[in-house]
């Protein structure tokens, strides 16, 4: 047997493998796993130019996979010419309104100020109007962009940089917001109006993306993942991402999905084998944010300040970007090139919606029984029969559930009422359902504290120290699979990654305590994220 180029021993390893759930001792040759084992079965690829780590006891497991981020939005929204705006920055809206004059005065005229990361339930304030940012200034595109990216507020001038009147057309799954007058009201929903919008402002924007991806890449690295998923791609970041791949020096692995649009044709196709950077799917929408009223419910939203500050009208059971027929035209359209579908829902109505164009589609090409993976991502309202049937057709899931430690609260009391805030995200019965389902942060929308994952998922805990549907929790190896090998397997690499198993690359993540061994209310606070592996080289994130 060749001999091996890394010996990790001496080490707590917790494998991800059913078979083999724990070893002492990891061998890697050429980047690939060699040998798992306890430290004496593994000694036997050591040579001379072998490198050994004694771990000293220390605690390694599988690389951590993040199932649905989005990298490029964070290069663009977090780059530094974009002012970060989110709460933990400006706590109210007169410190955002302070940021807006500031940047207003130290910007040359016509040059485009952007704005990210209000939350008009946190700051208490709607996404503002045209004319409210008007007032601002005229000499300056300015875009206000809210945290969840699903809505965005533009001036006058924004409108005109981006070529925008009251004349154009509503794109698919988006919307321009009209005055009674039929003028542009300045508030612009979801992500392909969004992009229409604010992508000219952010294509001028001074700054290098591939640089800015790198250090989003780096944080995400620092984190604790080695593998991520980007869940939306549009025409215009193609280059970026064939640059990407071309480079291959990126500290994690890049699983990438293109957005559809009205071509209802990918530029991308299945079958590519790039170890670090490739496609693996295609990315759909139902409806959008909770925080925005803008999910299709069965049951009307609360009547209250916060939702009528969302400009809802009780009785409402929210809204959906696309018709049930619009979708089966979608994925009809798209569902010949092989590529996985990632449809992001929420409500419990628009769960009923693609799962509809998903049987009809499945089984108009005789799939269901087949590897497909097709998944629904976020899954907030969620029911048990929706998981039930989703995994009888082969539908996996991929939950955001650090949504109950930020945002519970809120859904209880302002949004969503007792039972269905505090049962918002249900992991238990996804689980119970037969899902292997996956755990994620969405990005640029909560911090990646993968830990802090586990730690929501298997206490339901909100910020304030709420218990949230606490018959929803998960245990910690059922918490830790959706971070590993569920994850990785949603992403059509579990192959590859996700798991400590010979014949994988030796992707590991470094923590500073076993998971299993605390409490689960401590594990945030206890376990660090010391480093991560991918190849077996250690990786230098700076």
């Amino acid at each position: 047997m060749a001999q091996a180029d890394l010996i990790i021993t001496n080490a707590n390893i917790i494998t991800m493998d059913p078979q083999n759930p724990r070893a002492e001792a990891v061998a890697v040759t050429d980047g690939l796993i060699s040998a798992v084992g306890s430290s004496a079965e593994v000694a036997g690829l050591l040579g001379d130019a072998t490198e050994v780590v004694d771990f000293e006891g220390g605690t390694l497991c599988a690389g951590f996979v993040e199932p649905h981020s989005h990298v490029l939005l964070m290069a663009m929204l977090l780059a530094p010419q974009v002012s970060d705006c989110r709460s933990f920055n400006c706590p109210t809206w007169q410190d955002i309104e302070a940021v807006i004059s500031e940047r207003v005065a130290q910007t040359p005229a016509g040059e485009p100020i952007l704005i990210y990361g209000l939350d008009p339930i946190v700051h208490d304030h709607p996404m503002p109007s045209r004319d409210e940012l008007d007032a601002f200034t005229t000499s300056h595109p300015l875009v206000v962009i809210a945290l969840s990216a699903h809505t965005i507020s533009a001036n006058t001038a924004a409108f005109e940089f981006a070529g925008i009147t009251a004349e154009t057309p509503d794109p698919p799954g988006g919307r321009f917001g009209k005055a009674a007058d039929g003028s542009l009201d300045g508030v612009v929903h979801e992500a392909t109006a969004v992009a229409m919008t604010a992508g000219p402002l952010l294509a001028a924007a001074d700054f290098d993306l591939v640089a800015s991806l790198r250090d989003q890449a780096a944080d995400l690295s620092r984190a604790g993942f080695t593998t991520v998923g980007e869940l939306l791609v549009q025409d215009h970041d193609m280059p970026v991402m064939a640059a990407l791949q071309a480079a291959g020096d990126l500290p994690i692995r890049l699983r990438w999905y293109e957005g559809t649009n009205h071509t209802l044709k990918p530029t991308g196709s299945a079958g590519d084998t790039d170890p670090m950077v490739r496609q693996v799917g295609l990315k759909l929408w139902v409806d959008g944010s909770p925080l925005e009223g803008k999910i299709l419910s069965s049951e009307p939203f609360l009547d209250t300040k916060v939702t009528r500050d969302m400009g809802l009208t009780a009785p409402c059971c929210g809204s959906a970007n696309y018709t049930e027929e619009e979708l089966l035209t979608i994925v009809r359209a798209y569902a010949d090139s092989g590529l996985q579908f990632a449809c992001h829902v929420q409500g419990d109505a628009a769960t009923d919606r693609i799962l509809n164009v998903y049987e009809t589609v499945l089984r108009e090409r005789n799939m269901i029984g087949t590897d497909h993976r097709w998944r629904l991502e976020h899954c907030g309202e969620t029911t048990k029969a929706q998981f039930e049937r989703a995994n009888s057709l082969g539908v996996t899931c991929s939950m955001f559930v650090r949504h109950v430690y930020y945002f519970g609260d809120t859904y209880v009391d302002d949004i969503l009422g007792e039972d269905r805030g505090s049962h918002w995200m249900r992991l238990r019965s996804a689980i119970d359902s037969g899902i292997s389902i996956s755990l994620h942060h969405d990005g640029y929308f909560t911090p990646p504290v993968p830990i802090g994952n586990l730690e929501t998922a298997t206490t339901r805990v909100s910020k304030s120290g709420r218990k949230l549907g606490t018959d929803e929790c998960i245990a910690i190896d059922e918490a830790l699979n959706a971070i590993t090998i569920n994850a990785a397997w949603h992403l059509f690499s579990d192959t590859e990654v996700g798991s400590i198993e010979v014949g994988k690359f030796a992707d590991f993540t470094e923590l500073s305590a076993d998971p299993y061994t605390v409490e689960p209310s401590d594990l945030e606070a206890t376990v660090r994220v010391l480093g991560t592996w991918i190849n077996g080289q250690r990786v230098d994130p700076s």
